[in-house]
């Protein structure tokens, strides 16, 4: 809630169905994201996102992640490990 890149204020890590929004229009965001100088989401297929949802499951948190390049949601249990990226988010109008 308080994350600060760059002077910019407003980042967030996305909801799972904002993720599969992005993955929808993966192509299209990329392309806007470097025209204004920023980097690409990377789409390798093996690469999954953390999503801010949070469910319960048996007792424990479930965290659930995105396959950006695939589409495919994964959920992983607070006990278990795995790797994962993150990217925050921000809303921009102009």
């Amino acid at each position: 809630a308080t994350y600060t890149y760059k002077g910019e204020q407003g980042w967030y890590l996305p909801a799972i169905n904002e993720l599969k929004a992005l993955h929808q229009n993966i192509s299209l965001v990329n392309e806007k994201v470097t025209q204004v100088g920023g980097e690409a989401l990377n789409v390798a297929s093996s690469d999954y996102y953390l999503s801010s949802t949070v469910t319960r499951s048996n007792g424990s948190k479930c965290f659930h992640m995105l396959c950006l390049g695939k589409g495919n949601e994964k959920t992983q249990i607070r006990s278990n490990t795995s790797f994962y990226y993150a990217r925050a988010m921000k809303k921009v109008r102009k």
